[in-house]
């Protein structure tokens, strides 16, 4: 008959379900990747997703022209950066956020004299354009 290992307190959640030393490396991945979903579920709000929405045929004309005069000048016409650095890898927020930002400044990034309504316009024409 063979006995069981008796294991440190780190491992009690093995020693509560008597899994052999051979099936640790099995639980330690499982608690590695259910530690990743509940942290990935912890920042996730309704919203956060930034789905693909770019439908063809819409003019972003108003959004450009705005970001040419109010962004371009520190964030460069392509959203890479000029005297400031680029906005391209801020798109992971969400709109709301963007818009924020730009209506309420953030750091170094000054409050932008526009309307919500202007910012979202930006915010369109940054995710389907640039």
């Amino acid at each position: 008959m063979k006995r069981c290992t008796t294991y440190r307190s780190t491992d009690m959640l093995a020693t509560l379900h008597l899994i052999p030393p051979n099936a640790r490396a099995a639980l330690t991945l499982l608690r590695v990747l259910l530690i990743a979903v509940l942290v990935g579920a912890a920042g996730c709000d309704e919203g956060s997703v930034v789905p693909p929405r770019c439908p063809e045929g819409v003019d972003y004309s108003d959004g450009e022209t705005l970001f040419e005069a109010q962004c371009a000048p520190c964030h460069g016409t392509d959203g890479l950066g000029a005297s400031s650095h680029g906005i391209i890898h801020e798109l992971h927020h969400t709109d709301s956020q963007l818009i924020q930002v730009m209506l309420d400044g953030k750091g170094s990034m000054p409050v932008v004299n526009i309307t919500e309504t202007e910012a979202a316009s930006i915010v369109d024409y940054m995710r389907c354009v640039l």
